[in-house]
């Protein structure tokens, strides 16, 4: 497992991956971004859909959209990964033609990752997906018969990772619901949207959200065993370095905080990078991480988003600033 998460951070690293996310401290940490791709949907009955603004879809991309609401609640409680917009995800959907069928093979899964940016995409399938009916003989005094009407829906999801194809986790999930009545007849089943209100209302909805519910909760919570102790390192930033370059005899990094993170001309950062871990050889404990200060930035440069300044570098650090380093304020103006 700590091979699989170093693998993960060194895929998040190589693409960029650096996004605000929640921490105690206020800092900006770097997680990996998981896009949730169109389940493989053969189970589902030809005629229901699944309809995201304009653009009509296949019932795959339907539970795609249900899962991503259920993994977005587990991503801001947790704080390790993030999850690819829904107007992001069904924009390339739709540009790449990928919400018909719902399959994305691991050639295609590279590209679709890098065009949305994510370094992990949840793929899988539906297991089931149906509302079974029978009629309940109740007392002759009553005068009529009754039916039952019992849904059940199980998805099976796998986490990939787009630069290697390696599945670094796996998630299921089943739901079930039971009505009683005759309100519900083939008819009332025809031609569902899987994203309307009807659906999300009715029986099929309802154990549709609970299976969703496991898989993103199995999901989350393997993600962050993985992740566990791999960002720690990053907990006291404030920043963290994301292009440098040179100005005459100077180095000038560029971070990701700005004006709306209430960065101002004058602040004052130091600028650090890890080196190494150490861990107890019998235990696994993480013992100790190994910093180098690089030296100071004045920001003279702030943007939106961004600040940039000199660098006073310092004789004995490790070189020039490069991306993933960290940045911590010593001084505010």
């Amino acid at each position: 497992m700590r091979i699989r998460a170093m693998a993960v951070l060194a895929a998040m690293f190589l693409v960029g991956a650096i996004v605000p996310a929640a921490a105690e401290t206020g800092g900006t940490l770097a997680v990996p971004v998981i896009a949730v791709m169109p389940f493989e949907d053969a189970v589902i009955r030809a005629d229901y859909h699944f309809r995201y603004g304009r653009q009509r879809f296949g019932p795959g991309a339907g539970v795609a959209d249900i899962i991503t609401g259920e993994l977005v609640e587990e991503a801001e409680r947790l704080g390790t990964f993030r999850v690819v917009e829904r107007e992001r995800l069904f924009e390339v959907l739709a540009e790449q033609d990928l919400g018909r069928d719902g399959r994305v093979d691991p050639a295609t899964a590279a590209e679709v990752g890098r065009i949305l940016g994510a370094d992990l995409l949840l793929m899988g399938a539906v297991g089931r997906f149906d509302v079974r009916s029978d009629h309940i003989g109740l007392p002759r005094r009553i005068g009529f018969d009754a039916e039952r009407h019992h849904a059940t829906v199980s998805f099976e999801g796998r986490l990939t990772d787009t630069t290697t194809a390696e599945v670094v986790a796996r998630g299921t999930g089943s739901g079930s619901d039971t009505a009683y009545g005759a309100r519900i007849t083939r008819g009332d089943l025809r031609g569902l949207d899987i994203g309307s209100t009807r659906f999300t209302d009715s029986l099929l909805g309802r154990a549709a959200r609970s299976a969703a519910r496991s898989v993103a909760h199995e999901i989350a919570s393997q993600m962050d065993d993985m992740m566990a102790g791999r960002l720690d390192h990053l907990a006291e930033a404030d920043g963290l370095v994301v292009y440098c370059r040179e100005r005459g005899d100077q180095w000038w990094p560029m971070i990701n905080r700005g004006a709306r993170d209430g960065v101002r001309e004058g602040d004052v950062v130091l600028i650090r990078r890890k080196l190494d871990d150490v861990y107890d050889p019998l235990t696994g404990e993480l013992l100790h991480t190994v910093w180098a200060d690089l030296g100071t930035m004045t920001v003279h440069e702030v943007d939106e988003k961004v600040a940039a300044g000199p660098l006073e570098r310092n004789p004995d650090g490790p070189g020039k600033p490069r991306v993933g380093d960290i940045v911590i304020l010593v001084d505010r103006n």
